[in-house]
């Protein structure tokens, strides 16, 4: 009776592991849903800051950044002159992008930095979120270029010296979301019949091969896409992090990967190999209790 209980352990860490994967493929897929559990931030909230015009560039007649500058409306001009010292929280709104964009598993979202870019810890304001299909993601890229040529402006990435670098990193992420979708969607569907499975062992008997069998099949798959899933987000937002923060410095763009997204996925890839703990625990039990039985027998005959 004890042993049909415990297959309550191996359950509910099934649905502990279920609940993290599910949460990781739909957050953000609606706006402000654990937008804090993305798998990468982008903080463009000091994008062009170079435009900025200063006492240096003001003498400069022309070429470089003060030959763009005297190439801007007057108008815009006096945007950028007006920002001054809250370059940080108010250069993103002048240019007219979004202070963040993070990507998720199925969207990209943007927003604003609460109560302002400079504040330490700032909390995410989501203003909007773009479906974005694993195998059609939204061109980051694209979509900031975009929205700066939209804006007072009217300038381009090309002339903020957007580094190729930053583009690679940024196809970087893309290429691997597909992956990583396909193994989310899979740990859910293992997972879940795992929970399932380990409910009917209690009915059933999980010493019954068939069920330790079906059971340790299925938790193990769940195991092994998890590790596969959480290896490739950590590797491939490590690498895309310090691409993006190493060419994306100078024109005042930087990346952090989502340690909330890190947390979920190895908590979920934990809660899983302890459940496959339980299941080849049950074999070395069931098996040693075989053995006992068999030498009891043999014990039996000899007497």
């Amino acid at each position: 009776m004890l042993l049909r209980l415990s297959v309550l352990i191996p359950w509910a860490l099934c649905t502990v592991s279920f609940i993290l994967s599910f949460l990781l493929l739909f957050a953000g897929h609606k706006d402000g849903f654990l937008e804090e559990y993305a798998l990468i931030r982008f903080n463009t909230s000091t994008l062009g800051y170079d435009l900025v015009p200063t006492s240096d560039d003001t003498e400069e007649d022309s070429g470089g950044i003060g030959g763009l500058i005297d190439d801007i409306q007057d108008g815009a001009t006096d945007l950028l002159n007006n920002i001054g010292n809250n370059i940080a929280d108010r250069l993103a709104d002048e240019l007219g992008i979004s202070q963040w964009y993070s990507v998720h598993l199925m969207t990209l979202c943007r927003g604003e930095f609460e109560p302002n870019a400079t504040q330490p810890s700032p909390d995410h304001n989501v203003t909007s979120c773009t479906k974005s299909s694993p195998d059609n993601r939204v061109n980051l890229t694209e979509l900031i270029d975009g929205e700066l040529q939209a804006g007072p402006l009217h300038i381009s990435l090309a002339e903020i010296n957007w580094p190729s670098q930053v583009d690679d990193a940024i196809s970087t992420v893309n290429k691997i979301l597909l992956a990583i979708f396909i193994l989310y969607c899979l740990a859910i569907g293992f997972s879940g019949l795992a929970m399932i499975t380990a409910l009917a062992a209690g009915v059933l008997d999980p010493r019954r091969s068939v069920v330790k069998i079906v059971n340790t099949i299925l938790v193990l798959l769940a195991f092994i896409v998890l590790l596969a899933a959480s290896i490739g987000v950590t590797v491939g937002g490590k690498i895309a992090e310090d691409k993006i923060d190493e060419f994306g410095g100078d024109i005042g763009i930087s990346a952090d990967r989502g340690m909330g997204f890190l947390a979920f996925t190895w908590a979920a890839f934990g809660t899983i190999a302890v459940a496959l703990i339980y299941w080849f625990a049950i074999f070395c039990v069931d098996r040693r209790e075989k053995k006992r039985y068999r030498q009891s027998r043999v014990g039996q005959k000899g007497y």
